[in-house]
């Protein structure tokens, strides 16, 4: 990937990169990221929008919390990442990869309506017309989408599975940023 393309990809991309950095920094990347120095310009804007503080609750997390609730809240790419780590002992190390397999069943769930709000975006109508019920508690919650219970009209029971709200096009801007970082990473064996 040229220069170019690398920069068009974080311009394009820029508020998901910002809100990546934001998670991270809220779990202490600005931390792991200043032992690579001033001498990586390419992290430098990095350190920069994450100069925030970690919490007490999120310092008293072990890394492998830290990471495992990082991913889980950037998401659908994130969390497949995580998955894929969680097999790794010998990348990870065995604590982090025990705790990223909690991903592997527990993924958070999206924020109170949004499935609600999908689910009529999707069909075109609202969730009473198209349900007897519809129970908002996730049932549970995957990388990619959660399931709710349901009723039908006629009182059938169904689980309906609904996509994240935005996973598509979050999954489209991570992979683009997260190949960015990777040829960088690749082109310096020291902190890629």
């Amino acid at each position: 990937m040229s220069d170019i393309d690398a920069a068009r990809v974080m311009i394009e991309h820029r508020g998901r990169i910002r809100e990546v950095t934001d998670v991270l920094a809220r779990y202490g990347l600005a931390e792991a990221a200043d032992a690579v120095g001033d001498d990586e310009p390419r992290l430098r804007w990095v350190l920069d929008i994450a100069a925030s503080r970690v919490s007490p609750e999120i310092a008293a997390m072990s890394p492998g919390e830290r990471i495992r609730a990082a991913l889980g809240e950037l998401g659908t790419a994130w969390i497949k990442l995580g998955q894929t780590l969680s097999t790794r002992p010998d990348v990870v190390g065995p604590q982090i990869a025990a705790e990223l397999s909690g991903l592997q069943s527990d993924a958070p769930a999206d924020a109170s309506g949004e499935a609600l709000a999908t689910v009529e975006s999707e069909l075109g109508a609202p969730v009473a017309a198209l349900y007897g019920s519809f129970h908002r508690p996730v049932m549970a919650s995957a990388s990619v989408a959660e399931v709710h219970e349901a009723t039908l009209k006629d009182h059938t029971r169904v689980v309906v599975k609904v996509v994240h709200h935005d996973a598509a096009a979050r999954v489209r801007a991570d992979l683009d940023v997260m190949r960015v970082v990777a040829e960088w990473g690749s082109s310096d064996i020291r902190w890629g």
